[in-house]
């Protein structure tokens, strides 16, 4: 029970500690996005994953935004011998984003960087109210996660633009035989609503 808080604990104020950067400036933008991501390793999990990132703009060029959603993973990313128990993840990330482009009038390419950590959602929920819980089994359910990619954006209307991206993503997670980095293909579609001028 004691880790379940504490891990809590930890990403909401790391949520907390962006929402305070983003109140620095003005919200110029909430994105929208929903993809799909493919094991390119020896771990050929599929996921599919949707999240909401508010952001603002640092510079002419830069966005900070801080990201939360959801996200299925098919099966786990952990050796065969827990494969074979074909159990699935529902996770639940927290990042934060930093985002550079480059506009050519009404297409926006730019780059991207996300760096948090994911959750195992169900298993928080499920033990929660359990007094004692093992630690090391906690940590197994702890993804850190970094994903870069690129995409374009097209404006779409007066106060909004659809996106398309790709990139790779990286989790890390520990596992009773050791840690285990899992590397993701994806490809992510979404809308942005601008918020103010940039």
């Amino acid at each position: 029970m004691k880790k379940i808080v504490s891990i809590l604990f930890i990403l909401l104020t790391m949520l907390m500690s962006g929402t305070t950067l983003l109140a620095q400036g003005p919200v110029s933008a909430v994105n929208f996005e929903g993809g799909w991501a493919h094991g390119t390793g020896k771990i050929r999990n599929n996921a599919v994953n949707f999240t909401v990132v508010p952001e603002t703009s640092l510079n002419s060029f830069l966005t900070l935004g801080v990201g939360m959603g959801y996200e299925h993973i098919y099966s786990l990313p952990f050796p065969d011998y827990i494969k074979k128990t074909n159990l699935q993840r529902d996770l639940v990330p927290f990042f934060f984003r930093l985002k550079a482009f480059s506009r050519n009038v009404k297409k926006v390419s730019f780059i991207y960087l996300d760096a948090g950590c994911a959750v195992d959602g169900k298993y928080m929920m499920e033990n929660m109210n359990e007094e004692y819980i093992d630690e090391a089994e906690a940590n197994n359910h702890i993804y850190g996660m970094l994903e870069f990619g690129f995409g374009s954006d097209f404006q779409v209307s007066e106060n909004g633009s659809a996106y398309l991206k790709c990139g790779l993503n990286f989790k890390h997670t520990k596992t009773p035989v050791g840690s285990t980095l899992s590397p993701f293909f994806c490809v992510k579609v979404g809308y942005t609503l601008h918020l103010s001028g940039d």
